[in-house]
């Protein structure tokens, strides 16, 4: 009948070596990134950025008000 398809392709991690799977877009040992951008991935998202400098301004904001009302 036809051809069988070809078996996938294995990748190796460029970061640890790990073999990683066709259909991997993530390594499962270091946690490497294997879409169209290489290099390590950003452990921060936009989204994350924006709330850490939000609780960072809070926590500010509640100091400062706590220091001038004892004052």
């Amino acid at each position: 009948m036809g051809a069988a398809p070809p078996p996938p392709v294995s990748a190796n991690c460029p970061l640890c070596g790990t073999a990683v799977g066709a259909e991997g877009a993530r390594c499962p040992s270091c946690g490497l990134y294997l879409g169209p951008e290489s290099g390590r991935p950003n452990p921060f998202t936009q989204r994350v950025l924006w709330a850490l400098v939000a609780g960072v301004l809070a926590v500010y904001l509640l100091t400062l008000a706590g220091v001038a009302l004892l004052a």
